[in-house]
């Protein structure tokens, strides 16, 4: 496969959406990666890519229609607690603020239906909401992580839909959601309101048109050898004029 293909990247004009799910050594996972391997990432993409996007500014972004240079988003599925411990200090080195899509079961209570129990240690209440304290932002990821393909809409919406301790400390300009597994619920309403964020599953259009399906990518594990050329292919199909 070409790394460097249009069918991997955001949408020209449109911000570059990163996703992992751990920073570490210990699991494998094709968007698990170990702390140094996470840094050379974050430096490839600054240093050929462009600038980092706040996630708080998630909304100008869809007023502007775009961003004005190539930035790029970073965001973690799930909410291990692998990914502050090793990923946290990566990115205050660089005053990176990040999203983080967590599974609500997760979190209030440690575990969740839809995870293997011996995955990985999950973050707390009061983890995620130093997270957000600290100016990251907090995004939801279902209460089970289910794949919401299969289920009837009124009980997709109800995966969806966060409690009320955690809908606290979500932005309340806008409520921001991933999809578990990359997978669109059918016939669901997510409201205007919202930033719905798939995986490379998701096509790579303009935010204005597919605020519900929001394209993500990831770097290949095992072919850091290629990660220059990716960076370098993805701001070129930045500028190609598709706006």
């Amino acid at each position: 496969m070409n790394r460097v293909d249009p069918r991997w990247s955001s949408s020209p004009g449109w911000p570059l959406v990163l996703y992992f799910h751990h920073v570490t050594d210990e699991f494998e996972h094709y968007t698990a990666i170990g702390k140094d391997a996470f840094r050379h990432i974050i430096e490839l993409c600054l240093r050929l890519y462009g600038g980092p996007l706040d996630p708080n500014e998630l909304e100008g972004v869809i007023e502007r229609r775009g961003t004005a240079e190539p930035t790029f988003l970073v965001t973690f599925d799930d909410g291990y607690r692998n990914v502050v411990d090793n990923g946290l200090p990566v990115l205050d080195e660089f005053g990176i603020k990040a999203v983080f899509f967590i599974i609500y079961n997760a979190i209030s209570f440690g575990a969740c239906k839809g995870m293997p129990s011996n995955r990985a240690s999950f973050l707390t209440l009061k983890d995620v909401a130093l997270l957000r304290d600290g100016g990251h932002r907090l995004g939801g990821h279902t209460a089970n992580h289910f794949d919401l393909s299969d289920m009837e809409p009124t009980v997709a919406e109800a995966e969806i839909l966060p409690p009320q301790q955690l809908a606290q400390l979500m932005d309340p300009r806008s409520f921001i959601f991933a999809y578990p597994f990359g997978q669109l619920p059918k016939d669901v309403q997510l409201g205007s309101e919202t930033f719905a964020f798939g995986t490379v599953k998701s096509a790579p259009k303009p935010w204005i048109s597919a605020p519900h399906a929001i394209r993500r990518t990831y770097f290949p594990i095992g072919e850091s050898g290629e990660w220059s050329a990716i960076v370098k292919g993805w701001r070129e199909q930045w500028y190609q004029p598709s706006r």
